[in-house]
C-alpha cells in the first residue's frame, strides 16, 4: 500500500521536465528523511510517438532513477495520455518538432487513490509532500 507521487512529462524535454524530475527525487528525500518507504514516483509520458518503454528504461537508467520506487507510464493511444491529463489537471499541447507545452502538476495519492495533495508551481514547499503522508499515515495506524 504505497503513496504515490504522480505527473506527466516527456524525455525530450529539456527544461520543465528534467526540474520537474529534480524536485521529485526533493521530496523523495524528504520523504526518506522522515524514514517512510511506503511510496512511489509514476512519471506518465504523454509523448506517445518517441517514449517508448525501451525508451524509457534507458531514461531511467540514465538518471539513476530505482525502479524499487519509480516507474515510467507509456502508452501509443494519444486518448489514453489524454484522459490521465484531464484526471490529473495536468494541460499539454503538441507544439510539432517532438515538442510540447504543458503545465506541471505534481500530485500525491493516498494508497486507495484519493488525492490528497496538488501542487502546480515548481518552487512550492515540498516538504509539505511527507507531511501529508505522516498525517494520513497516522489517520490509518
Amino acid at each position: 500500500n504505497d503513496f504515490v507521487v504522480i505527473t506527466m512529462v516527456y524525455t525530450g524535454c529539456a527544461h520543465a521536465c528534467p526540474m520537474t524530475i529534480s524536485k521529485i527525487k526533493e521530496i523523495e528525500n524528504y520523504l526518506k528523511q522522515e524514514k517512510i518507504e511506503n511510496y512511489h514516483m509514476v512519471l506518465a509520458s504523454f509523448d506517445v510517438k518517441n517514449d517508448t518503454p525501451e525508451h524509457l528504461k534507458q531514461y531511467m537508467e540514465e538518471r539513476k532513477l530505482d525502479s524499487k520506487h519509480w516507474s515510467f507510464l507509456s502508452t501509443k493511444k494519444e486518448t489514453v495520455a489524454r484522459e490521465l491529463s484531464v484526471i490529473l489537471g495536468i494541460a499539454y499541447k503538441d507544439l510539432g518538432n517532438n515538442d510540447f507545452s504543458h503545465s506541471n502538476m505534481l500530485t500525491l495519492l493516498d494508497p486507495k487513490g484519493v488525492v490528497i495533495h496538488k501542487v502546480d508551481n515548481l518552487n512550492a514547499d515540498l516538504k509539505v509532500f511527507s507531511d501529508k503522508v505522516k498525517v494520513s499515515q497516522s489517520k490509518v495506524e
